[in-house]
């Protein structure tokens, strides 16, 4: 928590960061029972941190999530330790801790509107007024500006993050590891679309389906590789799933 509130109130070196994030991201390959979970948990509030603060880094700290990944042991992937807060009494549900902070990573991306964000995105006559003469209707559409601009910050992590998580599902190493651990990541994000605590799952969820939807073509042609058939009929029971729910 102390390292969290570090990163989010003072300006560190690149150097420093990333090499805190790659300390933070070894944490999830790690076995440790509940002590091991409660580092894991602190470790994401770094990353999610670094992450929020420094938008100029957010491409490395995906590329070192995903290569994380890659090296975990078998036994360690699959893991759904993130508890998720109870529907019921008797709900037990939970996803993996990198669903979580990649979850956190895209709600982060967005934020309310500032003073100076609303006031930066007014056109025209209403740019050249100060903040103390502007109209109720030019705030209200600078606001709405504002916040569009925000949300499409989030669509865009959403974006990178699963462009280069399929991309990884693609390639020749380790193809048949990341294939399953998209689909494990998948069917997280799923889990929580409906849940209003998790706003990050409704962009991941289009931004997959849209990168899964770019394959399909390929399902009907004799001459596809069987290895790449097996990616396409991978993302065609991932689509059903999420029509489904």
């Amino acid at each position: 928590d102390v390292l969290q509130e570090l990163v989010a109130s003072v300006t560190l070196l690149d150097s420093a960061l990333l090499e805190l994030c790659q300390i933070a991201l070894s944490s999830l390959a790690v076995d440790g029972g509940e002590v091991g979970e409660r580092v894991q948990l602190a470790s994401i509030g770094i990353v999610q941190a670094v992450f929020s603060k420094y938008s100029q880094h957010r491409a490395v700290l995906i590329d070192d999530l995903l290569s994380t990944l890659g090296k975990m042991r078998t036994s360690r992937r699959n893991l759904r330790t993130y508890r998720l807060r109870s529907r019921s009494a008797d709900s037990t549900d939970s996803i993996q801790i990198y669903s979580a902070l990649v979850l956190q990573w895209v709600h982060g991306a967005a934020r309310a509107p500032r003073e100076e964000d609303i006031l930066g995105e007014r056109t025209g006559d209403e740019a050249g007024e100060d903040a103390s003469t502007t109209t109720p209707d030019a705030r209200r559409s600078g606001s709405s500006m504002a916040a569009r601009n925000s949300y499409a910050e989030s669509r865009t992590v959403a974006h990178a993050f699963v462009h280069s998580f399929v991309e990884r599902c693609i390639k020749r190493d380790h193809v048949g590891d990341f294939r399953q651990l998209f689909k494990d990541f998948f069917e997280d994000i799923v889990l929580v679309l409906d849940r209003p605590e998790w706003p990050g799952a409704g962009p991941l969820v289009e931004a997959a389906c849209l990168q899964l939807k770019t394959m399909l073509p390929s399902i009907e042609k004799p001459d596809v590789a069987a290895d790449h058939q097996a990616l396409v009929n991978i993302a065609a029971s991932l689509l059903g799933a999420a029509v489904a729910k």
